[in-house]
């Protein structure tokens, strides 16, 4: 059995939830194919379940660096002006748009 790498062959992702969309991110960046498999309707449908779900820390710490590179740069800020704090759904709503370009 052959083990080299094939370059013709697109790497396959399980899973268009944040670890696979982040994966996603790192490949497009260095040029390479890939393919994404997600159960779901579409992508971030999990996270969508718990999407209600407010995170405590600010979206740089919950966004993979190359993701954050993908999208154009704004700041992020609540109704009060305070820092906004993430919100899951509202995240697969977003990345699900990228994926769509």
């Amino acid at each position: 059995m052959d083990h080299t790498p094939n370059a013709e062959l697109p790497v396959a992702l399980i899973g268009a939830g944040p670890i696979g969309l982040a994966a996603a991110a790192h490949l497009v960046e260095r040029g390479l194919p890939f393919i994404l498999f997600e159960a779901g309707a579409e992508a971030g449908t999990s996270v969508r379940q718990w999407g209600h779900v407010h995170l405590f820390s600010p979206w740089r710490y919950n966004t993979d660096a190359a993701a954050r590179r993908q999208r154009p740069a704004r700041p992020r800020r609540a109704r009060d002006g305070t820092v906004d704090r993430p919100c899951p759904a509202r995240r697969a709503r977003r990345r699900q748009a990228v994926l769509r370009r």
